[in-house]
């Protein structure tokens, strides 16, 4: 049954974030207006949480872990999920990935101010085919990329983040659904109302984004039966593999 807040109709309007040709004051002023979305409004906890349920099922025995954060952006996902892990006694290693060469310059900017990026690569990517041999990392982790690729690339990303993670994985994104819709276009009216980029890809993103129902859908094509789709209230949902999905019931 699909539930009357997911009949949010669907678009593949593109986003202006996704051109390479950005100005860079405005891309780092959409960064900072992301990073603090991320915080204030569930993404963060959308990641960390099944994140922290896998560092516990997994742990890896030395401690060590190498933790791949795809469509990175700014890189303060990666480093705040760094820090979490490091406040638990794990000694993490950042690798940050983004297609875009000026989104990678900014999150090394960034992370130079920042004592949690010490030690950070920075990849430039595409998520589709990442370029990492098989279990390369113990974790990846992605936020709000997945709603950025065609239908086909987020089948491939998806079966390349099982292929290199090998403890877990964390697809997290928004859920396409008018109440998601609603509270992007308030942000963009108010928040927002300066910040051209967030302004105008905010409401995009989530018409480009998955329904819950959509992407079990996704799932399924990819052939990852092990794989798991779950709500992360309130706007997101996560795709989990590995040791971060539930066992089946």
């Amino acid at each position: 049954m699909i539930r009357l807040a997911d009949r949010c109709p669907p678009s593949d309007l593109p986003e202006r974030m996704d051109r390479g040709d950005q100005d860079p004051d405005l891309l780092d002023r959409a960064l900072d207006a992301l990073a603090r979305a991320n915080r204030r409004f569930g993404g963060t906890r959308a990641v960390w949480r099944p994140l922290a349920r896998a560092l516990e099922r997994r742990p890896p025995p030395s401690g060590e872990l190498r933790l791949l954060d795809v469509g990175a952006g700014g890189g303060d996902m990666g480093r705040e999920l760094g820090r979490r892990m490091r406040e638990r006694g794990f000694a993490p290693r950042l690798l940050l990935g983004d297609p875009h060469g000026e989104t990678l310059r900014l999150a090394r900017h960034r992370g130079d101010r920042n004592d949690e990026a010490a030690g950070a690569r920075y990849l430039r990517l595409r998520a589709e085919r990442l370029p990492l041999r098989a279990d390369a990392v113990d974790f990846v982790v992605c936020s709000t990329t997945l709603h950025h690729l065609e239908r086909e690339a987020a089948r491939s990303f998806l079966r390349e983040a099982d292929r290199v993670a090998s403890r877990a994985w964390v697809v997290a994104d928004l859920r396409r659904s008018w109440p998601a819709y609603l509270a992007v276009r308030l942000l963009a009216h108010t928040l927002w109302r300066n910040n051209p980029l967030p302004r105008s890809d905010g409401p995009r993103s989530v018409r480009r984004a998955f329904t819950p129902g959509e992407a079990e859908r996704l799932l399924v094509e990819t052939g990852l039966e092990d794989a798991r789709v779950r709500p992360a209230p309130p706007f997101r949902l996560a795709i989990l593999g590995g040791a971060a999905a539930p066992p089946r019931r």
